[in-house]
This record gives structure tokens, sequence and C-alpha cells, in this order.
């Protein structure tokens, strides 16, 4: 995984625990 891929996961992944809303929804649809 290129280094620009890796600082947009982990910036989504930021962004997602930053809201619980749509990380529970997430979960939800993972699940």
């Amino acid at each position: 995984m290129t280094l620009s891929t890796y600082l947009l996961y982990v910036a989504a992944v930021a962004l997602l625990i930053a809201t619980p809303g749509p990380t529970m929804l997430m979960c939800m649809t993972n699940a």
C-alpha cells in the first residue's frame, strides 16, 4: 500500500472515530 493511500485510510478512520454515528452504522453494516 502506498503512503498516500495509507494516509487517506488513516484520515478516514480518524473521521469515523471522531463521529460515533457513522462508526456505529459501519459496524452494524459490516457485522
